[in-house]
């Protein structure tokens, strides 16, 4: 298998990977328990002051939650553009793809 095909699977899976996460970010505070009911709403009502701002856990879930959106969509068209480039350019895409790869193992 070459390097292309190898970035693209890499690509694909992260694209699952990311398919997932939002389904979990748009319906995390759905509960099917009762004592979860009362973690989610806890996260939503109980807030604290943080540099002049009154924050909830769960503005800080969601907020993480964003930018892992946008960090796995990143990684998604990194790794589609190296995979056009990798064989005219492999000594620039080799050292920016085994950061990635290492990253995320």
């Amino acid at each position: 298998m070459n390097a292309k095909v190898l970035l693209r699977i890499a690509a694909v899976l992260l694209g699952v990977h990311l398919a997932g996460h939002t389904a979990g970010h748009l319906g995390w505070d759905k509960s099917n328990t009762p004592e979860m009911a009362i973690v989610i709403d806890g996260m939503k009502h109980v807030k604290e002051p943080f540099m002049g701002a009154l924050r909830s856990k769960a503005d800080y879930f969601m907020g993480y939650s964003l930018i892992m959106f946008f960090v796995l969509a990143m990684s998604i068209a990194l790794l589609w553009i190296a995979g056009n480039k990798v064989n005219d350019n492999k000594g620039v895409v080799a050292p920016l793809v085994y950061p990635v790869g290492i990253a995320y193992i």
